[in-house]
Formats: C-alpha cells, structure tokens, sequence
C-alpha cells in the first residue's frame, strides 16, 4: 500500500461505474472524484514486471488511481465506512 502513490486504499466500490463529480463519504471525510490519475514512470519501480500501465483506468479501470478533492476535511480510520454518492445528471450529455 502506497506504493504507487495512492492516499487511501477502498475496496468493494463499483470501479465501473465511477465517474468524476461522483462524491466518497470516507467516515467524516468527503471526497469529490475528479477523473482517473494516469500511470507515470514515477510510480514505474513499484511493479516488479515493469507494466506500471495495468492501473490504467482504460485498461483496468477496476485497478486504476482516482484524483479527489476534499470537500469536508476529517479524520480517517481504517475500517471507516465508505459510500459512494453519484453526481446528479447535469444534462450535458
């Protein structure tokens, strides 16, 4: 954990449908998504095989990296409860 740059691991979200604006209820904390974060050789040592792209979100979007904002700081636990809350439509699509 941490090795490839990520703040806060979660498990058992529906990676697939993930979408930025989507918001993460992380115990106090909330967090908006603000699009996949892209592999980079920064992050290239930490895979033993070298294929630092299997956290692509194209490729594996079940794997990838997300950039947030913290739009209600706090304090996490581990074992906190996560929640997922969709955006609402904005219509643009």
């Amino acid at each position: 954990p941490g090795d490839v740059g990520e703040n806060v691991l979660v498990q058992g979200l529906p990676f697939f449908e993930l979408a930025a604006g989507d918001v993460l209820e992380l115990g106090a904390v909330r967090a908006r998504l603000t699009g996949p974060a892209p592999p980079c050789r920064t992050i290239a040592a930490a895979f033993t095989s070298g294929s630092f792209r299997s956290i692509d979100a194209k490729r594996h979007p079940e794997r990838t990296r997300w950039y947030a904002e913290v739009v209600v700081e706090g304090i996490l636990h581990p074992g906190d409860a996560v929640v997922l809350r969709k955006a609402e439509p904005t219509g643009d699509r």
